[in-house]
């Protein structure tokens, strides 16, 4: 059986989060947020959420979503236990065929510089230049908006890469994109609004990018 509930946050007073419960196995999925504004810079999300002295709910992951539009919030701290991300799961990493071809996570949080993962996820990937990616990397989930690369231009893997919907949402640190000519897809607005929608274009494109309108 699934409810619905709303609880505080631990890692920002005043923020909470909302879940939702499935009391046949003692889990729950981070649904959302409201009852507050978000102070802190770091979004600390827990592993677990405790009623009292004996209901216990393991935190299993984010809905689709559920953590978009925060202010403020500089980095994400997310335990690597969690098992859906989004659109997200170990199942289902191709975002050409994810709801909306997209990860659906984090989007509209302007402020965003990081992702740490609390231990090693199994089912996504972070690289050094920060950018969440599918194990394999071809499918680019998020470039976190304030994310500051080593220079503003930032190339793309040659192995073949998709691009989810909203990858891209309102970053304004990279001003160039080198893509490859094994680039396989592009999702819906995902942030290159100077770009069409291209399906394997014959040879490496770059241009300027700019930060959605939102």
């Amino acid at each position: 059986m699934l409810v619905s509930a709303q609880v505080l946050a631990v890692s920002a007073e005043g923020f909470d989060l909302t879940y939702t419960f499935n009391e046949t196995d003692k889990t729950c999925t981070i649904k959302g947020y409201g009852g507050g504004e978000f102070t802190g810079t770091t979004l600390d999300l827990p592993i677990a959420v405790i009623f009292g002295s004996t209901n216990r709910y393991e935190v299993v992951g984010i809905e689709p979503h559920a953590l978009d539009g925060i202010k403020g919030m500089k980095t994400v701290r997310i335990p690597a236990e969690y098992v859906q991300l989004g659109n997200v799961t170990a199942k289902s990493q191709n975002v050409m065929y994810m709801p909306g071809y997209g990860a659906g996570l984090f989007e509209g949080c302007p402020d965003l510089e990081t992702i740490e993962f609390k231990g090693t996820p199994t089912f996504v990937k972070q690289t050094g230049a920060g950018i969440l990616t599918s194990v394999d990397g071809k499918d680019v989930y998020r470039v976190m908006p304030k994310k500051k690369l080593s220079t503003s231009e930032l190339k793309m893997s040659k192995t073949g890469v998709r691009i989810g919907a909203g990858a891209f949402d309102c970053n304004s640190t990279i001003s160039t994109i080198v893509f490859p000519p094994a680039l396989e897809f592009v999702g819906s607005d995902g942030g290159l609004h100077t770009y069409p929608t291209p399906s394997r274009p014959a040879s490496p494109v770059s241009g300027t990018m700019h930060s959605p309108d939102r």
